[in-house]
């Protein structure tokens, strides 16, 4: 694996990809990410012949800062080997169970139990060359971890507002606060306004007509009038 710190992100991003290019290999896999106040960081994994990684490597490490490096790997050759070994068995195997099956005039049971046994070997065969063929390419082509990091310099924070721009702001915000406050009164008005003023046409007779009945003054009762005497008390 190699890590990398460049100042230049993207042109050495390029870089890394036209030195794979050349060299035959290509890039098997690719993640790049960005965080707020820190620089981008690329990852990859490389493929390149194996006998292409040593000059690959050193032509990488020109393109920036070296911070960590490392070298290891996993033996395949050797599996490769034994495999391919195992595989040619297997279709000896099968050939002679063909022609086994090509001479058998016997049972049928014999016979089904050979073609069977065909069948078998060549499930067998067929995992191995898939497993060969994962080998041969893993022998063929070198894995190569990288890492590159943009060298990332955090910029100065911007001084703060003056009084004066503080008070200018605050007016600001003062005279939206006013307009918006305005113009939900409006919204009010015009959304409530009609009903409210449909409900005090329809009750205002009605309400006046008992208003004026409760204030009118009761009428007087006239006490009936006392028959007149004369001197003498006889009614005159």
């Amino acid at each position: 694996s190699l890590t990398l710190i460049a100042k230049e992100f993207d042109k050495t991003r390029t870089a890394i990809e036209s030195v794979v290019s050349q060299h035959h290999g290509y890039v098997a896999q690719l993640a790049a990410n960005a965080q707020t106040g820190a620089g981008r960081v690329l990852t990859a994994t490389l493929r390149v012949p194996s006998d292409q990684l040593d000059i690959v490597l050193t032509e990488l490490k020109k393109l920036g800062r070296v911070e960590q490096e490392s070298q290891g790997g996993e033996e395949v050759t050797q599996q490769y080997v034994d495999l391919n070994a195992r595989l040619k068995n297997a279709r000896t195997t099968e050939q002679r169970l063909i022609d086994v099956l090509r001479e058998r005039t016997g049972k049928v049971k014999d016979i089904l139990a050979v073609e069977e046994e065909i069948s078998r070997v060549r499930g067998e065969i067929e995992q191995m060359e898939a497993e060969s063929k994962s080998l041969e390419h893993q022998v063929r082509y070198a894995t190569l971890q990288l890492k590159l990091s943009e060298d990332y310099k955090a910029e100065l924070e911007v001084a703060p507002p003056s009084t004066g721009t503080k008070l200018e702001n605050s007016l600001v915000e003062g005279y939206r606060s006013a307009v918006d406050s305005a113009l939900g009164v409006v919204q009010a008005l015009l959304s409530y306004g009609p009903a409210f003023l449909f409900w005090f046409l329809l009750l205002f007779w009605p309400a006046r007509a008992v208003w004026r009945r409760l204030r009118a003054p009761a009428p007087s009762r006239i006490a009936p009038a006392a028959s007149h005497r004369g001197p003498s008390g006889a009614a005159s």
